[in-house]
């Protein structure tokens, strides 16, 4: 068996990407979030932010609430769902004002 070094940076090919994105009920103005300051506004004035935690996608969402440092604001205008299907529905019902996920492109 022959022994393969790691790959190194330069190895390295994109296979994909995803993006944070953030969805509102229709008819409700479009927030501004072209800004890392603009996203982190928005996500405060909003009174309800549906994710989904238990999953990659929601573990990254929470890192950037951290490295945006709303982490704590967050958790309590925070509703969880346990399915991604579920975040848009909450959002268009007025469950929630935004919907965070991520989209793969």
């Amino acid at each position: 068996m022959k022994v393969q070094r790691p790959a190194s940076r330069r190895d390295r090919r994109p296979i994909s990407r995803a993006s944070v994105c953030v969805i509102v009920r229709a008819g409700t103005p479009k927030p501004d979030i072209s800004t890392p300051d603009a996203f982190k506004s928005a996500l405060l004035a909003a009174p309800s932010v549906a994710f989904l935690p238990a999953s990659a996608a929601g573990a990254y969402v929470t890192k950037v609430f951290e490295r945006l440092g709303i982490a704590e604001e967050m958790k309590a205008k925070t509703g969880y769902r346990p399915r991604p299907a579920q975040i848009a529905p909450a959002v268009a019902k007025g469950d929630a004002e935004l919907g965070v996920f991520l989209t793969n492109v």
